[in-house]
């Protein structure tokens, strides 16, 4: 895949149901010896992972933990990309999760690039053509 300058594609996904845990008895090593870790552990709940790393060059331009993962967050951390890139086009590729095509994340985005046409159905359709050139990312910025 070919990128210039004034693009990045970011690919999005989530880990949830992280256990966050702590072990409950470590013993010193004496002289010569490894430091043994006992296998119980004391479980302090669990956490969510929401990461996009940037696939030309592997790096992991963001990530949020958080106890939930819904629309709200979602959007919270897309907005902290775009927000990253204020003078690029950027290319999200995420699964089909709901969270990732929800109303208020295309109305998010609409915002986020000054489009004020209709947005069609609840606001969950954009018709490429109207947002932006052929060929053109449909998360970009003119």
């Amino acid at each position: 895949m070919e990128q210039s300058d004034d693009v990045v594609t970011i690919s999005v996904d989530e880990k949830t149901g992280i256990q966050a845990k702590q072990n409950i008895k470590i013993t010193t090593a004496k002289s010569g010896q490894v430091k043994r870790v006992d296998p119980e552990y004391k479980r302090n709940g669990t956490t969510c992972l929401i990461a996009g790393m940037n696939i030309m060059d592997g790096e992991v331009t963001k990530y949020q933990l958080g106890q939930t993962r819904n629309e709200e967050d979602f959007c919270k951390f897309i907005e902290s990309i775009i927000d990253k890139y204020p003078n690029k086009k950027i290319v999200f590729v995420a699964d089909q999760l709901n969270t990732h095509k929800s109303e208020s994340l295309v109305k998010l985005i609409a915002d986020k690039i000054n489009y004020d046409s209709d947005l069609g159905k609840k606001g969950r359709w954009i018709q490429r053509s109207k947002l932006t050139p052929p060929n053109a990312p449909i998360f970009g910025r003119e």
